[in-house]
Parts: structure tokens; sequence; C-alpha cells
């Protein structure tokens, strides 16, 4: 199955690439007639052909030289009888090791931790945003 659904999503990126490329597309805003079609051809063309080859450089670049952006702590030779001092966590967890470092109680230390996180989803509940332009679902408040 996880070989499976990539090919599919290809399939279907393509698909839809091939539909979009002969029909065109409108924008929602300005749709008032045939007039208002974007064809895919000139503009979009030339912009997935620029991504495709930026990403084929750097898949060729990794496959050439893997280890060049690699980290350097990969090469450090391990010792399983004692773990390292500079482990530090990624940095999309340091807000949560800070959280659980700063209290010395475990317990507190977790609730404040689900608290943190729990915080953005009052967000949507609160609904002090006007707009004139544009009426906001709440989940995009959340977003």
């Amino acid at each position: 199955l996880h070989f499976l659904v990539p090919w599919g999503l290809l399939l279907l990126v393509m698909v839809h690439l091939v539909f979009l490329h002969e029909t065109g597309s409108t924008t929602k805003l300005y749709c008032h007639g045939d007039y208002d079609k974007v064809c895919f051809y000139p503009e979009y063309w030339v912009k997935d052909f620029l991504n495709v080859v930026v990403w084929l450089v750097f898949v060729v670049f990794s496959l050439m030289r893997p280890f060049f952006l690699g980290d350097p702590e990969m090469f450090i030779e391990s010792d399983p009888m004692m773990s390292p001092v500079h482990i530090v966590p990624e940095w999309y967890f340091l807000f949560a090791y800070a959280i659980l470092r700063a209290i010395p109680s475990k317990v507190l230390g977790v609730v404040s931790l689900f608290s943190s996180i729990l915080v953005f989803f009052v967000f949507v509940l609160v609904d002090n945003y006007v707009s004139v332009l544009f009426k906001a679902n709440k989940f995009f408040v959340f977003v």
C-alpha cells in the first residue's frame, strides 16, 4: 500500500495536468466567460518545468554526494554504554523541551505542555475577527 499510493497520486496529478492543459483554468473571482480562462502552456508550463529542473538538480546532487547535506554528528562513532552530552531535540520540539525543563514537577510539566498545545484550539472559538471583504470561516482562523 505504501508503494502504490504515491504512484496513484502521481497518476492523478498527471491526469489533472492533462485536463488543465486541455481546458484551461478560470479564477473564481472573475468568472465572466471564456475570455477569462488562463492558458496552461506558456505561463504555468514554464514554472512547472523550472520546478522540475530545480528538483532534478537537487536529486542528482544528493545521489552523487549523499553525505554532503547530512548532519556532521552522524559521523561520530557511537558508544552504546554512554549517551552523548550534545543530544538536543529537533527544532520543532524545542518549545516542548523548554516547557518540560522549566517545570520541575513531571505532572505539571505534562499538563502545561498539553495546555500550550490546546491554547491554539481556543482561537477557533474566539470570534472577534471582523472583515468587510472576506467573511472568514472559523477553521481558517485556526489555520
